[in-house]
Order: structure tokens, then sequence, then C-alpha cells
């Protein structure tokens, strides 16, 4: 028995886990069995069976780096003081569960630039697989036709990821390529970015190309190799002029219609019309809770009250929106103090990227801050389980990495 429980509780054992737990997260809502979920059981399992038989290091867990880590995770248990609809607290810690476990269990510095390696490998094979899977309507017996690919709505239930989320899958990804060139050029690499980024533009994943834009310019203007220099920032420039096209040309096929959700004629681009409701509510249920904010079980009741009343076309969408603005929700949520407690953990989580001259986990940190805009990254398990992770990932690894190291 206590052979069997050395080999479990071993660093090894945990770091294959892992690599299962960063495989399946772009299949995870795909997959029949919650896999990722399960994984982070058996992972607090396992840690729960160490505690009892190795003391517990107090120091880390009394440590800024354990409160910065956890933070968001704690703050979301206001939500049991202010009441509501028990369910909903109930399931809003639940899909922030991972922020906690995470630093919980896996106390030491795992992370060596090999184990790091190891994960970007699994997640840029797992992004692969999720395209692929993606695809499979081409196998159907339903004809879609070129037209048809380049409206996402036709094959939207194909997909295994709600496509701004595939679309913060695929950055990383990318930033993960782009990484390995950096270090090797790959041809290889460089065709799987571009596969990427076409998939993207066939999803359309429309925060995700504008998002790509800095990325690429970042990427550019750090480059050491002058052709890929070139290269890279003329791609961000044909990037911006192909989005520019497709906006440009939704606005003659469309400026004259009305504006159906709002219900008076007015013109915004794509999906930004609805953005703007969810916002306007957003802001009306802060302005009613500003300081500890409504509560995880109160409000989504609220939203939907501004919804009906901003606009009966929401009627059919009861109980099912949400502000679509990570900053925004939390504020709701919980407040002032809940947008602090946000804002603290980010400014640390930027603050070490920047120190440790970390670029990837510095364009990382960029796109889950770009992506929070227009979509409650934290309110499906596919943004927490995924942010959590490389978040903390990179945290730990640059926790003494000396300033500037690349």
């Amino acid at each position: 028995m206590k052979n069997w429980l050395d080999t479990i509780g071993n660093e090894s054992v945990k770091i294959n886990l892992l690599s299962i737990y960063v495989f399946f997260l772009p299949l995870s809502d795909w997959s029949p069995v919650k896999l990722n979920s399960v994984l982070l059981i058996l992972m607090a399992l396992i840690w729960l069976t160490q505690c009892f038989r190795q003391p517990i290091d107090k120091n880390y867990y009394s440590s800024a780096d354990f409160l910065l880590l956890t933070g968001i995770f704690f703050i979301q248990l206001l939500s049991i003081f202010h009441g509501g609809v028990a369910s909903a607290v109930e399931f809003n810690l639940m899909v922030k569960l991972p922020f906690l476990i995470l630093p919980l269990v896996f106390t030491r510095n795992l992370f060596t630039p090999a184990v790091v390696q190891k994960m970007q490998h699994f997640f840029i094979t797992a992004c692969v697989a999720a395209c692929l899977v993606s695809f499979r309507f081409l196998l159907s017996s339903e004809s879609i036709g070129l037209e048809g690919l380049m409206n996402a709505e036709r094959y939207e239930d194909y997909l295994v990821l709600h496509r701004p989320y595939f679309g913060m899958y695929l950055l990383i990804a990318i930033l993960f390529l782009a990484d390995r060139i950096r270090q090797k050029f790959q041809l290889i690499s460089l065709l799987l970015i571009v596969c990427f980024i076409v998939f993207l533009f066939l999803i359309q994943a429309k925060m995700s190309l504008l998002i790509l834009m800095p990325i690429l310019l970042i990427e550019g203007w750090y480059a050491k190799n002058h052709l890929l220099k070139r290269v890279t920032m003329l791609s961000s420039i044909i990037l911006f002029s192909l989005m520019l096209a497709v906006l440009v040309r939704f606005y003659i096929s469309n400026y004259q219609q009305v504006d159906k959700l709002a219900g008076k004629e007015r013109f915004f681009v794509l999906s930004i019309n609805t953005r703007l409701i969810h916002f306007q509510c957003g802001l009306e249920t802060i302005k009613q809770y500003p300081l500890a904010g409504a509560g995880a079980g109160n409000v989504a009741r609220l939203l939907d009250d501004c919804y009906q009343t901003t606009s009966h076309h929401f009627s059919q969408f009861k109980g099912k929106f949400n502000t679509h603005n990570e900053f925004l929700e939390e504020t709701a949520r919980h407040g002032f103090i809940g947008i602090t407690v946000y804002l603290i953990c980010y400014f640390f989580f930027f603050r070490r990227a920047i120190q440790s001259g970390d670029r990837v986990y510095l364009e990382i940190l960029i796109i889950v801050v770009l992506a929070s805009l227009s979509e409650s990254v934290f309110s499906r398990s596919q943004g927490v389980m995924l942010v959590s992770f490389f978040n903390f990932m990179y945290f730990v690894k640059n926790s003494n990495r000396p300033s500037g190291e690349s």
C-alpha cells in the first residue's frame, strides 16, 4: 500500500496526468465524459493523500503567489452571502474550481523548460485534433458547398468549442508554434500557423482575428530574423486589410436593414449590436449594486429583467445571456470588491511576465484580457480550464526566473 501511494505521489505521475489534461482541453466539451474534471478530482485526491503522509508547506499556502493564483476563485465565495438561486452560486463555484485546485495541488516548481515544451506539444496536437473533428461535417450527407463553408452558422453545431473560445485556443497554439520557430525554424510549424489562421476565418471567430493582429505585430517587432520580421508584419497588415474588407462588405450589404434587436434603424458591425445591449444591462446592474455586487445567484435574473425591458426579442433567450464581458460580469456579481481583486491579480501576472521577459506568457495574458472584452471568459469551463492552467504554468515557471531571460 505504501509503495502504491509513493507511486501515485511521484512528480512524474502528476506531469503525465497534466499532459492528458492539456491534450483534452479543446476536446473536453465534445467528449461524452468530462475527462478534465475527472483528472482535476484525481489530482486533488492525490494531494489529499499526500497531506496525510508529509508536512504541509505552510509558507507556500500563505504566500502572495498562492493568493494571487487562487484569488479569482476565492472572490467568488462572496456570492454565498448574497443568496439568490443556490444552483447558480454552486455552478459558478464549480466552474472556477480549477483556479483553486491547480495551485493547491502543485506546490513545487514542476515546470522545467522540458515540461513546458511537452505541454505545448500536447496542446498543439490537441488543437489540430479539434480542428479535424470539427470538420467532420464534410463527411455528412448534407451538401454544404463553398457558400455554406463560409457561413459558420451552417456547421456551428459540429464545432467542438464555442467559436470565441475556439479562437482563444487556436491563438495560444499559434503562440506556441511561433515560439518553436523562434528557437529553430520548422516548416511544419509555419504551415500549422497558416492552417489555424485559415480556420479562424472559416469559423468567423471575429474577436480572435482582431486579437491576432497585435499579436503578430508584437512577434514581428521582436523577430531577430529580418525576413521573418517583414513576413510577420506584412501578414498582420494583410489580415487587417481582409478584416476591413469583410466589414465594409457587410456594411454595404446591410446598412439599410433595421436592427431587429433594438427595434430601430442603426448600424452595428456583425454582433456588436447585441454586445452593446449586454454591456448596457451589465452597467445597469452594477449601478444598482456597486460595492459588493448582486452575487452569482441574482445577476442572471437582474440581467434578464433588463434584457426584457431593453428588447422584447431577448425573451426567447431568457436565462441564457450574461454580460459578454468578463470584467463587467465580475463587477456585476461582486462589485467594486470583485473587480479590484481581478485587477490586482492581472497586474501581478503581467508584472511577472514582463520582469521575466517571457513573451509567450505576456501574449497569453494579452489574449485573455482582449477576449474578456467581448466574452465572459470565466463563465464557461472552456475558458476557465484553459486560462487557469496556462496562467498557472507560466506564473510558476517564471517564479525564480532571472529578469530578461528569454
